[in-house]
């Protein structure tokens, strides 16, 4: 029974649904040098933009990245889930968020 539990967890905490940033949400600009707006998240290949990124501070402040990977939407989430447990209920609300 312990290890259907750990692995019931393991299987929640795994397909707990997090929430990407805006596609659009810029970059807080109080602590970059340049006068160019730039974009929060973007695609890996357009990351090559952030080369041209200066900080106002380098010694107080860091530019951290984060790599999102096999990013799904709530929907194919919950039918893949439906289908797994063999729940043929229609999804009424879809979601098409990240």
């Amino acid at each position: 029974m312990v290890k259907q539990v750990i692995e019931s967890w393991a299987l929640l905490e795994l397909i707990n649904a997090g929430e990407l940033p805006s596609l659009t949400e810029k970059l807080n600009s109080k602590k970059i040098k340049n006068t160019r707006k730039f974009n929060s998240v973007v695609p890996l290949s357009q990351s090559k933009c952030y080369e041209e990124l200066m900080l106002n501070n380098p010694e107080k402040d860091n530019v951290q990245y984060r790599y999102y990977m096999n990013n799904y939407t709530n929907t194919e989430l919950v039918t893949l889930l439906r289908h797994f447990f063999k729940n043929k209920e229609e999804i009424i609300n879809k979601n098409n968020q990240l």
